[in-house]
């Protein structure tokens, strides 16, 4: 080791010759870079997830409610050798188009009567089961989704934070 001073960043990594000045700020630049990081890609898939939520709940208060049925359901095993089910749902609009869909509840048995809402815009994009009469479980997985990613997504903003302010001197 030569005579220069030997310090570590905050991933341990050596830094020859800086004071303390020196490393404070650069603890402080990789802060922010990963804050930044964190921010862009959980608060992306937050920010995905929330309109999806958004877009749902339209479906449910604003949309048009009528009788559908769960058409088949089915299963795939993961690498792990769980089983995951899936449900397909059928409807008829209000206009005579049959539509079907995919929506993850976590009990439906196939043929059972459900009630679908959806916008008479777009059906076969707004179409679910979330609501009286349909299935509430959908609701509850998405916005566990969000809260999850919702705290990685402040973690960042901490980060950022930090990163963001000034080094003492």
């Amino acid at each position: 080791m030569s005579a220069a001073i030997m310090n570590e960043d905050l991933f341990g990594s050596p830094v020859r010759g800086a004071d303390n000045h020196e490393r404070q700020e650069l603890r402080m630049n990789k802060a922010l870079t990963v804050g930044l990081l964190i921010l862009a890609v959980f608060g992306s898939f937050c920010a995905f997830l929330t309109w999806q939520l958004v877009s749902r709940l339209l479906s449910v208060f604003c949309g048009t409610a009528v009788q559908g049925s769960c058409v088949r359901r089915y299963s795939t095993e993961s690498s792990d050798g769980g089983t995951s089910w899936h449900h397909v749902y059928g409807f008829t609009t209000l206009d005579g188009q049959y539509v079907e869909f995919e929506e993850d509840t976590m009990i439906m048995a196939q043929g059972q009567a459900v009630t679908v809402r959806y916008r008479a815009s777009n059906p076969v994009r707004s179409a679910t089961v979330i609501g009286p009469g349909g299935a509430w479980s959908p609701l509850f997985g998405q916005l566990l989704g969000i809260f999850v990613l919702g705290m990685f997504t402040l973690t960042g903003a901490m980060f950022v934070w930090i990163g963001a302010g000034e080094p003492d001197l």
